[in-house]
């Protein structure tokens, strides 16, 4: 263990008396004061307060070489558990190396970052891995591998095997479950008439006795329809088996279809999950008390931003919720409107509020009130 310290520091060392003078560091204090509705739709507060630091260093003749980290500490108070959490977190750690060619570019990342699958949906966590994308003007194609035991579980949180004890949320850093995870993507941008398609594997197969291994096959589309009308879509079919048993399928699909004004934007957004589908990072689909994951569900909505000046976005969304366990019957409402004032480059002042009306009487309404400040320096 000491010669990887003493390692590491060399490392560090080296890259930072090479581009001494392009090292780019900062901090970033963020609040984030919310008050919610119990099951008796009584007001309580939950307070999360982070302070994140991080470090940029270039190296070599090339500045999209570099090395980046950030780390986090975050306090958590919830009123209604009177919990008291603190966490501390890497979040992020990578080396970045660029390669450019007579016909195109060779990228790599190699440490711990945040990676994002076609869909959006499935997986969207940080991890540790490599990522390598091979780009040139007709194809992009790219691999990544990671490894998330070694997370802090309580900080990214996943949908965990069922024989997965879960973490500690009294320490401030627990590990999360083994997971082996791999992706590979094909890409091909502006393939006819300006629309892109994406075609990716993606795995998680869990390093335990008790094994859960999931596949996703996702097929995307998105473009321009006229103008200033776009639309993405994308579909994927999950092949999941946990503990030996026999292969489960599902499908999720999402399309989105959006119209850009100068100042304002608009859109209609469509997702369907099916019976058995469970994505790898745990994703809230409704705003509710029982925050439910992306499965057996419809939901349809509308949403809109309008920036009327260039320090203030104004943002509103409506959905509506159809529940699969009952035949798709209207599950519940939900809308949400915010409102974010940049009001220096290093000042970000934000609120919102959220209301969740409950249509089959299987849970009460729900509302939200949140209050933002961030500051970097």
């Amino acid at each position: 263990m000491k010669k990887i310290s003493k390692l590491v520091a060399s490392v560090l060392l080296a890259l930072a008396a090479s581009s001494a003078f392009a090292v780019d560091y900062g901090f970033l204090l963020d609040n984030n004061t919310a008050f919610k509705t119990d099951l008796k739709k009584n007001f309580y507060l939950k307070q999360k307060d982070t302070v994140t630091a991080w470090v940029k260093v270039p190296f070599g003749q090339n500045y999209n070489n570099y090395f980046i980290g950030e780390g986090l500490y975050r306090f958590e108070y919830n009123e209604d558990s009177k919990q008291l959490k603190n966490y501390a977190d890497l979040n992020l750690l990578k080396v970045v190396l660029f390669n450019k060619f007579a016909n195109g570019s060779l990228t790599t990342n190699i440490g711990r970052f945040n990676v994002i699958d076609a869909s959006g949906l499935v997986f969207t966590q940080n991890a540790d891995g490599a990522f390598v994308k091979y780009a040139n003007r007709v194809v992009e194609v790219s691999a990544y591998a990671g490894y998330t035991g070694l997370l802090n579980g309580n900080l990214i949180v996943m949908i965990d095997a069922p024989a997965f004890k879960g973490c500690d949320e009294k320490k401030v850093y627990d590990f999360a479950d083994k997971n082996i995870v791999g992706m590979v993507t094909g890409s091909f941008p502006y393939l006819f008439a300006d629309q892109t398609l994406t075609v990716q594997a993606l795995g998680a197969f869990r390093l335990d006795k008790i094994a859960y291994n999931r596949i996703y096959a996702t097929l995307g589309l998105n473009g321009p329809i006229a103008g200033n009308l776009f639309y993405n879509l994308t579909g994927t079919f999950e092949f999941s088996s946990y503990n030996g048993a026999n292969m489960k399928f599902s499908p999720l699909v999402k399309a989105d279809i959006s119209y850009y004004f100068p100042i304002a934007s608009v859109g209609l957004k469509a997702v369907f999950a099916g019976k058995d589908f469970t994505g790898i990072t745990s994703q809230t689909a409704l705003d509710s008390i029982s925050e439910p994951e992306y499965t057996n569900l419809l939901k349809v909505g509308l949403n809109g931003s309008v920036k009327p000046v260039d320090c203030l976005v104004i943002n509103a969304s409506a959905d509506v919720a159809f529940d699969g366990n009952k035949n798709y019957e209207l599950k519940g409402f939900q809308a949400k409107a915010g409102v974010d004032y940049q009001i220096t480059s290093d000042v970000l002042l934000g609120a919102s509020w959220t209301g969740y009306f409950d249509i089959s009487k299987t849970e009460v309404d729900y509302q939200s009130i949140n209050v933002k400040a961030k500051i970097a320096f």
